[in-house]
């Protein structure tokens, strides 16, 4: 699952980030299997190659990932106090908290400038161990993969 302007506030108010990682949790509630999202900021962009993958960024513009590298820094009115980057977020378990009761998480990391599809893929993983009996006939992202091979053949398997 995709959220392009990742860093942005949207018409309702609300910090696409936010609403996106809602998104994923209530995902990863209605179906097994694992739940893996990325989300790219307004000044950046998620380019494909054949089985590789890099990061664009413009320079000199705010996004999301902190000065450090590794944190979202953005308000929850949307300034954005970073620079633009691309999020590898998946949904994982742990264990309720008596206050708010909640079972799962959004664990996100900033993905890296480039590298292999797959290795971004296998970061989804079966990751609802509690929950996930997944096998390759029913996992849905290994499903979803296999359509886009065959609608988009560039003749370099995976």
């Amino acid at each position: 699952v995709c959220c392009p302007h990742h860093d942005r506030v949207q018409s309702n108010g609300i910090l696409r980030a936010r609403d996106f990682d809602a998104m994923l949790t209530a995902g990863a509630r209605a179906r097994p299997g694992a739940v893996l999202g990325v989300g790219i900021d307004h000044y950046a962009a998620f380019v494909v190659e054949g089985e590789r993958y890099r990061v664009y960024v413009l320079p000199e513009k705010a996004g999301s990932v902190s000065d450090t590298g590794d944190g979202f820094d953005v308000d929850e009115d949307g300034t954005a106090r970073g620079t633009p980057g691309v999020w590898i977020k998946r949904v994982v378990t742990r264990a309720a908290d008596k206050e708010d009761g909640e079972d799962l998480v959004v664990e996100a990391m900033v993905c890296p400038a480039e590298g292999k599809l797959v290795d971004l893929l296998t970061y989804g993983g079966c990751n609802l161990s509690d929950r996930c009996h997944v096998t390759k006939e029913n996992d849905t992202n290994e499903q979803a993969i296999a359509v886009c091979r065959r609608e988009n053949p560039s003749g370099i398997l995976l």
